[in-house]
């Protein structure tokens, strides 16, 4: 049984790499909720760099920016928040109201 509630990280060191030829690779599982959103199951790259340190703090990186991003999905396809949200769409009354311009379109006096 798995311990997190979730199947990340893709290894089992919690780095998201992989080294091969003494190249470090970025490895990282879609999340099934989030397959549809995606080509392959798997994103997979090169870091370009033989250095564990460099390769570390690139991963961490760009997992954050994954997580953002997934994050990001989630929320757009969440009807149950949805409609809580305010569908806010700008006119130029509530504009010049929120600005306190009294007059639009000439000088008042």
């Amino acid at each position: 049984m798995n311990p997190l509630p979730y199947n990340e990280p893709y290894n089992n060191s919690g780095s998201f790499l992989f080294r091969k030829s003494g190249v470090y690779y970025f490895v990282r599982r879609v999340p099934t909720d989030l397959a549809r959103h995606h080509t392959t199951r798997r994103i997979s790259f090169s870091l370009r760099t033989r250095s564990a340190a460099v390769a570390k703090r690139q991963a961490y990186e760009i997992a954050a920016k994954l997580d953002r991003h997934w994050h990001d999905l989630r929320m757009s396809d969440d009807n149950l928040l949805s409609r809580y949200q305010r569908k806010i769409t700008p006119s130029s009354d509530t504009i010049t109201q929120s600005v306190g311009i009294s007059g639009v379109g000439g000088a008042s006096r």
